[in-house]
């Protein structure tokens, strides 16, 4: 008859070799050790451990195509393309947000290129969208253009006000993760973020749907990669990204009423 000495240490052994457990050390959750990545987050596991790249500062496993070295354009543009729109999650876990802008911001000018000149393609194939002209065909410059010179104006300049864009946007949303996440990246994690996030945006070119749809994703994508870079949890994440949306819907929101109530006022009673 064994012991009971004998039967616990036993039990100990039996237990510490049929559960054997990785914590992830993005998110904290706990899974079956042998998995390649986390079930929940998705951040690679490396040495057992499941770590997401900001944890560490460093990428889990190798580094995106588009910022490695070893791998050649288009190939490094294409992989790390599809890795955005198919493995968001997984894509992010691996990016180094320590390091310059450079190449984000050359991959979201690529994108942003492509995007208008399916828009332009667009255009050619159902013309363009009425009141566009009025709005910016410069007649108040004297100036008159027709759809293509329209469209072609429209190609050119979108570049330079999505980069505008970006700018102002990596700025707003910097400033309210600076306020709701003690332990922060700099405002070049934020930025690389948002120039990889923008992949979805050829899809505006969709009439109609094209733009939501395209809005939604990229919001989306942006949440994902705030949560990485800066290494907090997805609502602190999401507050950063739709608390300044919503600030500027009620914004644009309460100006067309003002702009309602001072046309309705100009109206003589009849």
């Amino acid at each position: 008859m064994r012991s009971w000495s004998t039967c616990a240490w036993s039990c100990r052994s039996a237990c510490s070799t049929e559960a054997a457990v990785s914590v992830c050390a993005h998110c904290g959750f706990e899974f079956e050790a042998g998995a390649d990545s986390c079930p929940l987050c998705g951040a690679l596991a490396v040495g057992g451990v499941a770590e997401g790249a900001g944890d560490r500062g460093v990428t889990a496993g190798p580094p995106v195509a588009w910022e490695d070295p070893s791998v050649p354009f288009p190939a490094n543009f294409v992989r790390s393309y599809a890795a955005i729109i198919g493995a968001p999650k997984r894509f992010f876990a691996r990016v180094p947000f320590d390091n310059p802008v450079a190449r984000p911001l050359l991959f979201y000018l690529i994108i942003v290129i492509v995007a208008a000149f399916f828009s332009l393609l667009a255009t050619a194939a159902i013309g363009v969208p009425e009141g566009f002209e009025e709005a910016f065909g410069g007649y108040d410059l004297g100036i008159e253009m027709g759809e293509g010179e329209l469209a072609l104006v429209a190609f050119f300049a979108t570049p330079f006000l999505l980069l505008l864009g970006l700018l102002i946007n990596t700025l707003v949303i910097h400033l309210f993760v600076v306020m709701l996440i003690r332990e922060r990246r700099t405002l070049g994690a934020t930025a690389r973020v948002l120039c990889y996030a923008v992949a979805p945006y050829p899809v505006a070119a969709i009439p109609l749907i094209g733009p939501l749809v395209s809005s939604i994703w990229i919001t989306v994508l942006v949440i994902f990669g705030l949560r990485d870079a800066h290494r907090t949890t997805t609502g602190r994440a999401a507050a950063a990204v739709l608390i300044p949306l919503a600030i500027f819907v009620i914004m644009v929101v309460l100006y067309l009423i003002f702009v309602f109530a001072i046309l309705m006022s100009m109206i003589d009673p009849v």
